[in-house]
């Protein structure tokens, strides 16, 4: 065998250009069978060219919550996110809440429908996400990332808003219907 680079074919700098960025470099050199520095080389000649091939590999930080589906910075002890962990114990407390409910006479949850559309505090607005449009393959990563995590923030701390005003509710039935028991 001779010293001397096997030539590049178009279909090779295609498939470069293809992976570039979208796969790890080592994965790219594996699947091109060529070094690492060749690969390099013809990047950067592409590049020259005019072609998009940024071989810069964003691995991403997040994983996705089997329970949602959303890209999510950590899954917890129970697999899931912390959104869909806050979300189940909102659901549970809201469900003891309204057991509790049918306990009170019906005047008392009268009351309580009346007032429930005032339940509600002032909700934090939705991040607004960065621009990815016209980005390259790295920077779109990146900023897409990053728009995922700051929603999943946004999502926990609502979640967690809600989850707080629905166990002070509860707390406030719960009294209410053991000062009913104890004058009984």
């Amino acid at each position: 065998m001779s010293g001397r680079p096997r030539p590049w074919t178009t279909g090779e700098e295609r498939e470069l250009a293809r992976l570039a960025g979208r796969v790890p470099k080592a994965e790219v050199c594996r699947r091109l069978r060529r070094s690492t520095s060749s690969v390099e080389r013809r990047a950067a000649q592409l590049r020259a060219r005019g072609v998009e091939c940024d071989l810069r590999y964003h691995e991403p930080a997040t994983q996705v919550c089997p329970a949602c589906g959303r890209a999510s910075a950590t899954l917890g002890d129970e697999g899931i996110c912390e959104a869909c962990r806050l979300s189940r114990r909102l659901a549970r407390c809201e469900a003891e809440t309204a057991r509790l409910l049918a306990g009170l006479p019906a005047a008392q949850r009268a009351v309580y429908a009346d007032t429930e559309a005032e339940r509600q505090s002032g909700a934090e607005p939705m991040p607004v996400p960065r621009p990815t449009a016209g980005l390259p393959r790295y920077e779109a990563a990146l900023a897409e990332e990053a728009n995922e995590l700051d929603m999943e923030r946004w999502r926990v701390r609502r979640l967690t808003r809600l989850l707080k005003a629905a166990q002070r509710r509860k707390e406030r039935i719960a009294r209410k219907l053991a000062d009913q028991e104890g004058r009984a």
